[in-house]
């Protein structure tokens, strides 16, 4: 799940809605939105620590540790892995 699905199951849980139809949690939904909130939380502050390490004017090891830490970002922004397991071809 990308953290744009995460931020699109939220903003529809607070809407409780789609379109015209309601939508009401289960408790399951519930927990799961907690935990939606807490992980964009979470990389909001991992990209402003990014953010402040750019600004960054010495240290030999600067660039290398941006290099490192903005791999590590993008690769958990692009995905946070399957909720489930892939289905099988057989």
């Amino acid at each position: 799940m990308t953290l744009d699905q995460l931020r699109i199951f939220i903003a529809v849980a607070e809407l409780e809605h789609v379109t015209q139809g309601r939508i009401v949690l289960t408790q399951a939904g519930r927990l799961f939105l907690t935990e939606a909130k807490a992980v964009l939380g979470r990389a909001s502050a991992a990209e402003k620590v990014l953010t402040d390490l750019a600004g960054l004017t010495r240290g030999s090891n600067r660039c290398q540790l941006l290099a490192a830490a903005r791999s590590v970002f993008e690769a958990a922004r692009c995905s946070l892995g399957p909720l489930r397991p892939p289905l099988s071809d057989t």
